[in-house]
């Protein structure tokens, strides 16, 4: 169903982490077609109240963050840059997803994008605050560097089983959404992504023993989802083991 409706069904706080994308409103502005059942090409005003709607509902639900993905394009800069002056109390902190390859800008005096842009919002009391309150990673312990830059291989490279679906070709690769669950949930975890698309933030999920909930309009991309979850299994790997730093 449409997650505007179905989000309602869901009580205050009861999803602990929302990882997700909306359709980036392209009005045919790329090569190819993204999506089948969804025409995205809505007017501004459309878009934002379609997006704000959205992020309304995400904020009411989510109890710690909500990690929203989108690429700033022609056809939805200005939607974006209204957004996250109208939400930035709720913004924690802004994350960059750098993936390869990428395709060259269609038109010629166009920079080409490299990356992407992940918007934190959360109802923490100190959103304001870049401080994540419940966080499983600590750089002074661990020696390593976590940064706000993700560097992954485009879906389709990561997985050549991905390509010729004939459903959406704009996926999350599995390594981005693992990335957003080591760090910021625990098993059992209840994970939400309201734009599921071919199941990759619920097959993750699966892998890492954590509890997803996903809404989807195209019964053919909940067919196809249905079935890559079907040949999931638990994954093995050991996470780190961080106490929760709050």
């Amino acid at each position: 169903m449409d997650c505007r409706r179905g989000l309602k069904d869901l009580t205050n706080n009861s999803i602990d982490v929302t990882i997700t994308s909306p359709p980036y409103n392209l009005r045919g502005a790329v090569r190819g077609e993204k999506y089948k059942s969804y025409n995205d090409d809505l007017p501004d005003h459309a878009y934002f109240s379609f997006i704000e709607d959205t992020i309304i509902e995400l904020l009411r639900v989510t109890k710690y963050y909500v990690f929203f993905n989108f690429q700033i394009l022609s056809n939805n800069k200005l939607v974006y840059l209204e957004l996250m002056n109208k939400y930035k109390k709720n913004i924690k902190d802004v994350i960059m997803w750098c993936k390869s390859p990428v395709n060259p800008s269609i038109q010629p005096t166009c920079l080409t994008s490299i990356f992407e842009i992940v918007i934190v919002f959360s109802n923490e009391t100190y959103a304001s605050r870049r401080t994540f309150e419940r966080a499983f990673f600590n750089n002074r312990e661990s020696g390593e560097l976590n940064t706000n830059v993700i560097h992954t291989k485009s879906a389709i490279h990561e997985n050549s089983k991905l390509s010729g679906n004939g459903l959406n070709t704009a996926l999350f690769p599995e390594s981005f959404v693992r990335w957003f669950l080591e760090k910021f949930t625990k098993e059992n975890d209840v994970v939400l992504d309201p734009f599921m698309g071919l199941g990759t933030t619920a097959v993750v999920c699966k892998k890492m023993k954590r509890q997803y909930i996903g809404f989807e309009i195209s019964q053919d991309s909940i067919n196809f989802a249905k079935d890559r979850l079907d040949k999931t299994e638990i994954d093995r790997r050991t996470e780190p083991n961080w106490d929760v730093i709050y």
